[in-house]
């Protein structure tokens, strides 16, 4: 899909501006488009990489793009790859969410990485995110099914 968005997009280029080197970028909402159906078709490493070619084409990914990317690494259980996003969101400056911190929280906690989960936890607060009953239960639930629930820094017994 990408490549065809991005080959009609030269395309129509060459019919209206014979200039060399001429490319615009297809707009953020053909990307955003784009990222929805790779996520409807389960397809999220494919998604990821429609961000990346965002980035390589001066195109600022909207938060809410992004946020689709990630909850759908999340859902098969790519934090690594999810957190990866998060550091391009911070390349490209783009505004982060409770949203965006609890489907990376959510994918590390299903993952049974706990101490990334915590760590994020930690992180959005420090960015000034204020975490939900999302985040908690999450980072709770990660705790609980690897028998560390005392050590969750949340539940003081």
């Amino acid at each position: 899909l990408l490549r065809l968005m991005e080959d009609a997009s030269s395309s129509v280029v060459q019919d209206s501006r014979p200039e060399a080197g001429y490319h615009p970028s297809p707009m953020v909402s053909t990307y955003r488009e784009v990222i929805e159906c790779c996520v409807g078709s389960n397809q999220a490493e494919q998604a990821a990489q429609v961000l990346y070619s965002m980035k390589d084409r001066g195109v600022k990914p909207t938060t809410y793009a992004c946020e689709l990317v990630i909850a759908a690494l999340s859902k098969k259980l790519q934090w690594r790859r999810a957190l990866q996003l998060l550091d391009l969101m911070d390349e490209l400056n783009v505004p982060k969410t409770v949203v965006t911190y609890n489907a990376v929280i959510s994918a590390c906690a299903r993952s049974r990485e706990v101490g990334m989960a915590k760590s994020l936890l930690t992180k959005m607060q420090k960015a000034g995110i204020r975490p939900n009953e999302v985040s908690f239960n999450s980072v709770i639930g990660a705790c609980a099914s690897t028998a560390q629930w005392r050590d969750s820094g949340i539940i003081n017994l």
